[in-house]
């Protein structure tokens, strides 16, 4: 590819510029207009690189920016393509695989520079940006992608599961609400929310403390779509269980016990190897909302059944067992302590060990 051939002969004669200081030769809202044949030639060029022959759309683009360098669309694509490339793991032959990321950098900059409203060219960069693990600057180029089209799908879709992967739950659930009012919802972003709310729950923000029935309200959702969506997967049959449990816990709704107990057991059939849904179970039926001490060891032995290395379940189990059977109590604890990793535990199960203290 021409392009990049001068770029690594420039090279020879010195540092290579930064794809930054590059792109600041184009003025802003200066994209050259293009004429019919150059539309098509970009049009044929995107469908190419769309069908994965990027190679083939790369270099018409790489001959249209050679006559014309102010086609905004023309860097677009180019970064486009380029990105494509580096992330199949197959750079073009003339250049390596970081020289052409700091390539694909430029153009997509230079697009910016060219047609800075244009949403397409910062969304695009930010997926650079995300896939070279620059985090913080690929959030903010979603976010600027947004700032000139507040519905573009693919930004809302990008900036929801960055900004929750870095728990910014508070932003993450804006672009969720946004995506909720557009249909199809993404099926990934049902996860976003789930961690996103259910994070919320834990906030002390008094504004936030009174969304809480909200936020519950929206994780359960979630929840039950996603037990559509995997009927292979407890995840959402559990997180049902776990979301109508807090809202009798929290004053929200009227306990269903049967309900609770019908959904963690049917969490326990889908998976009958996960200890999970019988440890959750099992804390339920302790919980002051039921009190069924009983039941609850019963279902802790299923999830040690399940998982006999099961940490919570062995601490939980060998709490009740304490006042009923000390022997089997102790022999819990003793298989559980070389799991524990918090220090104040281990130091409590230590002293319990030695007789000096009563749980």
């Amino acid at each position: 590819m021409a392009v990049l051939a001068v770029v690594l002969l420039a090279s020879c004669a010195g540092p290579a510029q930064a794809p930054g200081l590059r792109a600041d030769r184009y003025a802003a809202n200066m994209a050259t207009k293009p004429d019919a044949r150059e539309k098509r030639v970009l049009s044929r060029a995107r469908k190419w690189i769309s069908e994965d022959r990027t190679q083939r759309g790369m270099a018409v683009i790489e001959n249209l920016l050679g006559n014309n360098d102010g086609l905004a669309e023309g860097h677009l694509l180019m970064g486009i393509g380029m990105l494509r490339s580096w992330l199949s793991e197959t750079p073009s032959s003339e250049t390596t695989a970081l020289e052409e990321l700091q390539e694909a950098e430029f153009h997509l900059l230079a697009a910016t520079r060219l047609e800075p409203r244009n949403p397409e060219a910062h969304w695009t960069l930010g997926r650079l940006y995300q896939k070279d693990g620059h985090l913080e600057a690929a959030l903010a180029a979603y976010r600027t992608a947004l700032e000139f089209n507040v519905q573009y799908r693919p930004a809302l879709i990008s900036a929801a599961g960055l900004a929750t992967e870095l728990g910014e739950e508070r932003d993450a659930i804006r672009h969720l609400e946004a995506l909720r009012a557009k249909t199809p919802f993404p099926k990934q972003a049902l996860h976003w929310e789930t961690r996103c709310y259910l994070t919320l729950l834990e906030a002390t923000d008094p504004q936030l403390e009174a969304n809480h029935k909200i936020f519950l309200q929206r994780a359960l959702r979630a929840y039950q779509e996603l037990a559509e969506l995997q009927k292979n997967s407890n995840l959402g049959t559990s997180g049902q269980a776990y979301c109508l449990f807090l809202m009798a816990q929290m004053g929200f709704a009227k306990l269903d016990s049967e309900k609770i107990r019908e959904l963690w057991l049917e969490a326990a059939r889908i998976d009958p190897r996960d200890p999970e849904p019988r440890f959750n179970l099992a804390a339920f039926l302790e919980s002051d909302l039921v009190g069924e001490v009983e039941a609850a060891i019963d279902a802790y032995r299923s999830s040690l059944d399940r998982d006999p290395t099961h940490l919570p379940s062995m601490l939980n189990l060998a709490r009740l067992l304490l006042d009923r059977k000390k022997g089997e109590a102790l022999e819990l604890y003793r298989r559980a302590l070389p799991k524990i990793q918090d220090p104040k535990e281990k130091k409590k199960v230590l002293k319990i060990l030695a007789g000096t203290v009563q749980q």
